[in-house]
């Protein structure tokens, strides 16, 4: 389970950092957002939400 968590948080950050890159220069050159920005920045909240889950079931008992 460390594993994946690990690759998710390498993931996050990699999106992050290309979404902080290309975000403002991009929307201000053109009228709208493009396609691989807007699934990049959908892409990023799946895996934030995928973190989240894979966390959980580390924490997570048979007894509840």
């Amino acid at each position: 389970n460390n594993i994946i968590l690990d690759a998710l948080k390498k993931d996050i950050s990699k999106l992050e950092r290309i979404i902080k890159r290309y975000y403002y220069p991009i929307t201000k050159l053109d009228d709208g957002v493009p396609l691989e920005l807007f699934h990049a920045k959908q892409q990023l909240k799946d895996f934030r939400h995928y973190y989240i889950f894979f966390r959980g079931i580390k924490d997570w008992s048979p007894d509840e």
